[in-house]
């Protein structure tokens, strides 16, 4: 995990990239609550290792999940998925709220992302930017958006 970037707000954002096989094998933040930006750059990603990946990122302490790049209503869907599995109940202090945002401009997400995503009693102070698969003109484009935001 790397530091991207600081917001406006002094906000820290950092950012992993997933490569194939994709595994996400540790908690970002050791098991604190965070938003995640999920940037899917493959388009081509099977179903079984996006829902690996959702279910690690909610074991982890993902608590808001901002879902962009191909087939993003996916990620939402298989994150939602994942919450469900791991707490059926769905506790309000494991809940996990997730967004898609499809054909949405850069610096709308990364404001979304950095600014909108407390709710109730959560208000959040770690930011991960997930890159499944490399795009590093994309990756350059939302770091300089986040240290707008």
């Amino acid at each position: 995990m790397e530091n991207l970037a600081t917001s406006a707000s002094g906000k820290a954002v950092f950012h992993t990239c997933l490569a194939p096989p994709y595994t996400l094998d540790a908690a970002p933040f050791g098991g604190d609550a965070f938003v995640a930006l999920i940037v899917n750059n493959d388009a081509d990603i099977s179903s079984s290792d996006q829902y690996a990946i959702s279910l690690a990122l909610v074991r982890f302490g993902c608590r808001y999940a901002v879902c962009m790049g191909h087939d993003c209503s996916s990620w939402d869907d298989s994150v939602d998925y994942a919450n469900l599995e791991l707490d059926p109940e769905l506790t309000p202090e494991k809940f996990v709220m997730t967004t898609w945002h499809d054909n949405e401009s850069i610096d709308s997400i990364a404001n979304f992302f950095l600014n909108t995503t407390a709710y109730n009693d959560n208000t959040f102070v770690n930011f991960l930017v997930l890159s499944i698969g490399r795009d590093d003109s994309l990756l350059a484009e939302i770091q300089r958006e986040c240290s707008v935001a």
